[in-house]
């Protein structure tokens, strides 16, 4: 008879982490896509009312609000970086940058296999290596 195969299931192949990544990289574009909608929602009445609020009140300088306005877009777009084309400043990218390397190391801690840097080397170093329970 036909014994049932006890070993350990084969590794991942190595394009699971190019799909973790992916995953990572929908997700945070999806956060961004949500965080841009917002701002131009909120945008879309208080530009309006700057509009207003500068033909009334305005004086000499009837588009000071508006103005002001949109350096405040050009601003939360430089944050929102949407398609990731600011390298420099603050952006939502350095803001979640923790968050990813977290969700990463967790990623490589439970998956050891299917990284590059861990598929090198051999079965008993990478059993001392797998966390306990306790950690």
């Amino acid at each position: 008879m036909n014994e049932p195969d006890t070993q350990s299931p084969a590794p991942e192949p190595a394009h699971h982490e190019t799909r973790f990544r992916l995953v990572w990289q929908v997700l945070l574009f999806q956060f961004k896509l949500a965080a841009d909608g917002l701002r131009d929602l909120l945008l879309v009445p208080v530009s309006l009312g700057a509009g207003i609020l500068g033909l009334l009140v305005g004086g000499d300088e009837p588009d000071q609000y508006f103005r002001r306005l949109q350096r405040f877009g050009r601003r939360t777009d430089l944050w929102i970086n949407l398609f990731g084309q600011y390298r420099h400043g603050p952006t939502s990218d350095k803001f979640v940058k923790p968050l990813e390397e977290s969700v990463y190391q967790t990623y490589r801690r439970k998956w050891p296999r299917n990284t590059p840097a861990v598929a090198e080397k051999p079965p008993e170093e990478l059993e001392a290596d797998e966390p306990t329970r306790d950690s």
